[in-house]
């Protein structure tokens, strides 16, 4: 019987978990081919079901190495051409029809992440942007854009519209500018709220849906809160 812990999760694995310490997906994988060589007749994880059989446990344990390996290498190889880190997160994917495999479904962790651990790992937290290694405060750069683009209503208006085509990605990154720039408005927290809602229900992983859920969260206590401090006059302040 081999007892693997949390190597094995039957799900993608946990290496690029963005609330944790630096993780290791080569090393990992050469943890999974170690113990797929052991020829145990009985696989435990620590959680999920128990795998019987030598050929099925060598199965699931191999494909998942070398599933790590491939992400590594596609990482590496784009690093190694001057790929920046925007580049390189959306340049390494992992097959549709892996990822669709019963143990490798991204329902905890996902690709992208083990991706941005990869860069972290071999590139340092410096994502090749040369106005992000010193960069200005991220209310200041809020609040410049909410002056270009002519207020905060603009950049709730088009943070919408880019929700409502399925745009999460850009309009969560609209949003926030809106809510950095005016940080108390009901308003610009009432579709912040909304936005990060959708996003978090459209997310497959557990990282993502409590990320999301969570700043979808702040901005509901904003809005419940001035709620609460509504002078009478029908308008929370």
């Amino acid at each position: 019987m081999l007892a693997a812990g949390d190597f094995m999760i039957w799900h993608f694995p946990n290496c690029g978990n963005p609330q944790k310490v630096q993780r290791y997906p080569s090393e990992w994988a050469a943890a999974l081919r170690k113990m797929a060589a052991l020829g145990a007749e009985l696989f435990v994880p620590a959680h999920g079901l128990p795998i019987e059989g030598a050929a099925r446990i060598s199965t699931v344990l191999t494909t998942i190495a070398s599933t790590l390996e491939d992400l590594v290498a596609q990482v590496l190889d784009a690093m190694n051409v001057g790929a920046s880190l925007d580049e390189v997160v959306n340049g390494c994917r992992v097959p549709d029809d892996v990822l669709a495999l019963p143990y490798m479904r991204p329902f905890y962790d996902e690709p992208e992440f083990v991706v941005n651990n990869l860069w972290r790992l071999y590139g340092g937290w410096w994502d090749g942007d040369a106005a992000t290694l010193k960069p200005p405060r991220v209310d200041a750069v809020a609040a410049e854009v909410a002056d270009l683009a002519g207020g905060t209503e603009v950049l709730v208006a088009r943070a919408r519209a880019l929700a409502e085509h399925g745009d999460l990605r850009m309009a969560c990154r609209v949003i926030e500018w809106a809510a950095r720039a005016e940080p108390e408005s009901v308003a610009v927290h009432g579709a912040r709220a909304e936005i990060y809602e959708s996003r978090r229900n459209a997310e497959r992983s557990v990282m993502a849906k409590g990320i999301f859920g969570t700043a979808a969260t702040e901005s509901r206590l904003v809005t419940d809160s001035a709620g609460r401090r509504d002078d009478g006059s029908g308008a929370a302040r």
